[in-house]
């Protein structure tokens, strides 16, 4: 199957469903069967539609003669396809997204269709032609006005607008090497990826060319390393595990920094991984098939209420609105509401409290979101403050650059500074 008819069924099931989209796009290269090229195509196709959703109708629906809502799921999916290729792809001539979209619409039999979508698509080329799509114009428009409104509020309209720009750009690719590092950099040499490494953790490489070839290479399928945004592995090195130590991992799927955490410990100790979700427990495990770790447990706990054993260390990565993501994830600020922050909020502070018991005197615990939402961050741990007096902020100013080091002496990235995800991470000491 090509790029583009997987792209219009991706599309189209994305619309229906309201699923993760790399979760639906992962599902479907599973059934279909493709080539590298496309399903690299497909992925930056989809990403890019999604990223641009309501810009991309705003362009072809004055065209139509009945409201967006009447029109054919697959059919919408392919003037979608049209408009991002014809205006916002620079490297597709006008004439070749014409005849695709036309020849694609007869090809998952709606012929009848394809008058509609040449005719559409040919208006908007000309009024693209009399007045040329200018990408920062459509900006506030690739956002929920909600949220855009509340970053606004909190950030201020130049940082909102940055931050902004940055999320509409796709992120780049960094990966951990935990082991074997002239193995690993001559395997991924011989695959022509090529790799910078990042000052502030000599672990961490950014790829600047070749990720596809990552996950096949057989440095990832020993497990020497694994691919993980640097804000991400900022939390691990927050947390500072060491060996012979107890630590709990309580909201652990998918596993990326719980596996960093095992590899930390050099297999001593005890490390128990939980989550309340057993299908992502199963997909966790799944992935860390590539590592042989004998000191390390998984369970289907849930961090409000069960029973967990006392703890040298507890990482607490909690569920969270995602906010910090959005750039990784084009899809995440269309299935967000505003109720959800304040819903997140509730599941964090019932966490935080419930986990607080589990741990040791003297002991660390990190309360770590991926969100960019004080409400989720600092307002969660001084509430928590306010409440447990036998608890104090540690600075992480010892483990992380002193840039990245906010007000409160916590871990937060902010993604048009760094070029990372955004993450905020405490660090709380039990007295």
């Amino acid at each position: 199957m090509n790029a583009r008819l997987a792209t219009i069924s991706i599309l189209e099931t994305f619309e229906k469903s309201g699923s993760q989209l790399k979760i639906i796009r992962d599902q479907f290269f599973h059934r279909k069967k493709m080539s590298n090229l496309d399903r690299q195509r497909t992925t930056v196709l989809t990403n890019e539609i999604v990223r641009w959703l309501p810009v991309i109708d705003s362009i072809y629906a004055p065209y139509l003669q009945y409201p967006l809502r009447r029109l054919d799921s697959k059919v919408k999916a392919v003037l979608r396809l049209g408009v991002y290729e014809s205006v916002m792809d620079s490297e597709i001539p006008d004439y070749a997204a014409i005849h695709s979209a036309v020849e694609t619409t007869k090809s998952i039999k709606k012929k009848k269709a394809s008058g509609l979508v040449n005719a559409v698509l040919r208006k908007v080329i000309q009024k693209n032609a009399e007045k040329p799509y200018q990408e920062m114009e459509h900006l506030k428009e690739a956002f929920p006005h909600w949220l855009s409104q509340k970053w606004i509020k909190q950030f201020g309209r130049e940082k909102t607008r940055s931050l902004m720009t940055t999320f509409m750009k796709p992120r780049p690719i960094f990966i951990r090497i935990d082991s074997h590092l002239g193995d690993v950099i001559d395997d991924l040499h011989s695959r022509e990826v090529k790799l910078k490494i990042l000052p502030e953790n000599e672990k961490i490489h950014q790829i600047e060319k070749g990720a596809s070839a990552l996950v096949k290479s057989p440095s990832f399928e020993k497990g020497y390393f694994s691919i993980q945004d640097p804000g991400s592995a900022a939390i691990v090195t927050l947390l500072d595990p060491k060996e012979d130590e107890t630590i709990l991992d309580v909201c652990a799927a998918p596993g990326t920094k719980s596996y960093a955490i095992a590899k930390a410990m050099n297999g001593k100790g005890n490390l128990f991984l939980s989550d309340s979700d057993q299908k992502r427990i199963e997909m966790a495990k799944k992935g860390g098939g590539r590592f042989s770790f004998n000191h390390i447990s998984w369970e289907q706990k849930d961090a409000t209420r069960d029973t967990y054993p006392m703890a040298d260390k507890i990482l607490i990565d909690a569920p969270c609105s995602g906010t910090g993501l959005i750039g990784r994830k084009p899809d995440l600020k269309w299935r967000r509401i505003k109720e959800d922050i304040h819903e997140m909020q509730k599941i964090q502070k019932s966490i935080l409290k419930h986990m607080s018991q589990f741990l040791k005197p003297g002991g660390v615990m990190i309360y770590a979101t991926c969100s960019i939402e004080p409400e989720e961050n600092w307002e969660v741990v001084e509430d928590f403050l306010k409440l447990n007096d036998g608890f104090e902020i540690e600075s992480a100013e010892q483990w992380i650059p002193s840039r990245w080091l906010d007000d409160n002496h916590c871990l937060f990235t902010w993604p048009s500074q760094e070029n990372t995800d955004g993450l905020f991470g405490a660090r709380l000491k039990k007295i």
